[in-house]
């Protein structure tokens, strides 16, 4: 679909992945390491089996202005299953982002298009350009209301070897593993189907961590690897990790602390993703996020990427020696009340891999 502000444009097609990759490679996420994004062709949107998203682009005088998709898929929300709205891959070009006229337009059409109900998004903390434009207020704005932290931990690999006593999945495990996630209805974590895990992009039976004890499951955890479908790109290190870099990489199997890729290389990370234990089972929790390490260095990855509520009870024991990157999950509606409130996002679970 195309959002057509300032001129006319045939509608979005496959002939727009040309510049909507371009927008997303030139969009550099800040922080103590800025990242840009990029994708294959036609994959823009969440990577969950069922997701359905819309990818709308905003057009002015001097080309493609901005962006976002929106998916829409099977997810938790107040303990039972239901169809999510999230909001990602937004994106404003350098030239746009001071034309007020032009965003004011773009958010009014995208308020006609997806303007009942709500949807979630997530901003990481150094955004701050992004959280500034969208709680401006401006005409045609949605009302965005913060609901909740999640922090993303950077993990190291290790060695493979004998760890913990984890072991891949079969295919006769899928009934129990999806039991299993039912039952704990994350909010906003996906739903998932003996189908989906079977069609999960990117994902195989080898790459499902389980443990279990007498026959009896106590927790899986997935290493996606999703560079064949996205990568994450190094644009920058900001000063001083800039002049210590390659210091830090030869100190890193002594201090834990993962690789750092130079400017303008991918970086070589997995997500330890549909992480699902019983709400304080924190030893099984640690199990499995050491295999997933383990595995992610039999695979060639230099570090894990596992992401949690920060108030999660499991964050303060994992390990302390990674990069932590902190955000903030909203709500985005056009409508004041449309949103639930903060309250209702408790023992919040998105997945580290769909955001």
């Amino acid at each position: 679909h195309c959002l057509q502000v300032g001129h006319h444009h045939p509608a979005a097609g496959a002939e727009d992945d040309a510049a909507i990759g371009d927008l997303l490679a030139h969009s550099d996420l800040p922080g103590w390491i800025s990242l840009s994004y990029r994708s294959t062709p036609g994959a823009h949107g969440m990577l969950h089996p069922r997701a359905v998203s819309q990818t709308l682009v905003a057009r002015g005088t001097g080309g493609l202005a901005g962006m976002v998709t929106r998916s829409t898929f099977p997810g938790y929300f107040g303990g039972r299953a239901q169809n999510l709205s999230y909001l990602g891959q937004f994106r404003v070009a350098p030239f746009a982002r001071r034309r007020v006229k032009l965003l004011c337009q773009a958010f009014g059409a995208l308020r006609d298009r997806f303007g009942t109900g709500w949807s979630f998004a997530s901003l990481v903390d150094d955004n701050n350009p992004a959280r500034r434009l969208l709680s401006s207020g401006l005409p045609g704005f949605p009302v965005v209301t913060p609901v909740g932290r999640f922090q993303t931990l950077v993990l190291r690999t290790l060695h493979p070897g004998q760890g913990p006593a984890i072991r891949t999945a079969t295919p006769a495990d899928l009934p129990h593993l999806v039991a299993f996630h039912c039952a704990l209805a994350r909010t906003l974590a996906p739903v998932l189907s003996v189908e989906d895990l079977a069609r999960w992009p990117g994902l195989s039976l080898q790459d499902i961590l389980i443990a279990d004890h007498g026959g009896e499951l106590q927790g899986f955890v997935a290493l996606w690897d999703q560079r064949r479908l996205r990568q994450v790109r190094v644009t920058g290190y900001r000063r001083p990790l800039s002049a210590f870099r390659r210091c830090a990489n030869l100190l890193g199997p002594l201090t834990g602390f993962p690789h750092l890729p130079g400017a303008g290389e991918d970086l070589a990370l997995g997500y330890l993703s549909l992480l699902s234990v019983r709400p304080g089972d924190h030893d099984t929790a640690l199990r499995l996020v050491e295999a997933g390490r383990r595995l992610a260095g039999a695979r060639g990855l230099n570090g894990v990427a596992l992401g949690l509520a920060a108030d999660d009870p499991l964050l303060p024991r994992l390990p302390t020696r990674s990069a932590t990157y902190g955000s903030c999950i909203y709500t985005v509606s056009w409508q004041d009340g449309t949103a639930p409130p903060p309250s209702d996002f408790a023992r919040m679970q998105p997945d580290i891999g769909l955001l």
